[in-house]
């Protein structure tokens, strides 16, 4: 019972912390596709919930951003990955959490897009087991409307590089978990404010942070359940930054729908 009360309420607990995030990169799933052998695809629709502007002060409503994830295994234990993100009026608030300690720096309405390409090599041990990892490199957008000054209003592109090992089960083609965690480099370029100075001071160290790298550790639980060729997907993870942009430790909450193809399902 105790485990069963665990399963249900780490979503939760996830979800009510989702406004808890990076302010200059925000923390999104990993694609993890979990490819077991030749000729296996995987095409994932995913929503990830957000909070954005609400007609009055005084509340926030939720909307979802949005990604795709596929993946593809030309041969045995060779998969190669694609995967797109977007955020859409994601509203950051001073003290909008108890966990947040952030100053207007951070406030505003942030929109942006990522995407990713990667590959690397997959196995299974035993009768159910699999493990993998991946590579790849990214580029994304991002751009800020600040709520109470307009001088901190940005748009800035970044470079992004990842790996990102994994351990997983699965059972009859009904159920898949994945258990990993990805470390990546990210480089902001191209950023542009209403401020000239604010690339300086954004992060509260007089240095210009778009000459630094910033590097990230994110550890993620991903899970498939369904039938053959549909099943529902939830991903928990989260962004834990090494560096001085950080704003602690970052959870998010991503479910959606995984359709599958393997060659057997299509044999007569």
């Amino acid at each position: 019972m105790k485990n069963r009360i665990y399963f249900i309420t780490f979503p939760i607990i996830v979800f009510l912390l989702a406004s808890c995030q990076q302010r200059l990169y925000f923390p999104d799933r990993a694609n993890t596709p979990g490819l077991t052998q030749a000729m296996e695809g995987k095409a994932t629709i995913t929503l990830k919930p957000q909070t954005k502007p609400s007609d009055t002060s005084t509340q926030e409503d939720v909307n979802f951003g949005t990604g795709i994830d596929l993946a593809f295994a030309p041969m045995n234990n060779w998969g190669v990955i694609a995967s797109y993100r977007q955020i859409i009026n994601k509203k950051i608030v001073k003290g909008g959490n108890v966990f947040d300690n952030l100053d207007e720096r951070f406030n505003g309405i942030y929109n942006g897009t990522y995407w990713e390409l990667g590959n690397g090599l997959f196995t299974t041990y035993g009768s159910r087991g699999k493990a993998e990892i991946y590579a790849g490199y990214g580029n994304g957008s991002m751009s800020r409307k600040n709520v109470d000054n307009a001088n901190l209003d940005f748009d800035t592109r970044y470079h992004r590089f990842f790996i990102q090992p994994a351990l997983g089960m699965t059972h009859e083609d009904k159920f898949s978990l994945t258990l990993g965690f990805r470390v990546a480099v990210t480089d902001f370029y191209n950023f542009n404010a209403t401020d000239p100075n604010l690339k300086y001071n954004i992060d509260g160290t007089n240095n210009d942070f778009t000459k630094s790298a910033n590097y990230y550790i994110e550890p993620f639980l991903n899970m498939d359940i369904g039938y053959k060729y549909a099943k529902a997907n939830i991903q928990i993870g989260a962004t834990k930054q090494f560096n001085y942009l950080t704003v602690g430790f970052s959870p998010y909450l991503s479910f959606g729908l995984v359709f599958h193809f393997l060659p057997k399902y299509f044999k007569l």
